[in-house]
């Protein structure tokens, strides 16, 4: 019959889609009807995850706690060759620049991860 065809099939699967979108952006954005009272959930969940424990997290890390002086010096001489230097090179800066970023990521895996907990609950 009609009401079963590919036409009926894809209205109600985008009916479903549109409910599903509809009550998660609720959730996030805080206009969940069944709102917790007793933690946080949903975008509030998410916004402490950023906010609080990313943030704290990257506050407490010092990114260039494993590049000394000589490190630095080290890179920039490296960079010059057997000419030296007159103006600072780009290229340690980038060396090193890319070695401190890298510390980066076991905070930033882990509020992925965070995240992605907190929306797989409110699925």
């Amino acid at each position: 019959s009609p009401a079963d065809g590919p036409a009926a099939q894809g209205s109600l699967m985008l009916q479903l889609l549109n409910k599903f979108g509809t009550s998660l952006g609720d959730q996030v954005g805080g206009r969940a009807v069944h709102a917790a009272t007793k933690e946080l959930v949903g975008g509030a969940r998410i916004r402490y995850i950023f906010q609080e424990i990313y943030a704290r997290s990257l506050e407490e890390m010092d990114p260039t706690v494993l590049l000394s002086d000589n490190d630095i010096w080290t890179a920039i001489e490296n960079a010059g060759g057997t000419k030296g230097v007159l103006l600072l090179p780009e290229a340690p800066f980038e060396l090193l620049l890319k070695q401190a970023i890298a510390r980066l990521v076991e905070p930033s895996v882990q509020c992925l991860g965070l995240v992605h907990n907190e929306l797989q609950y409110m699925i």
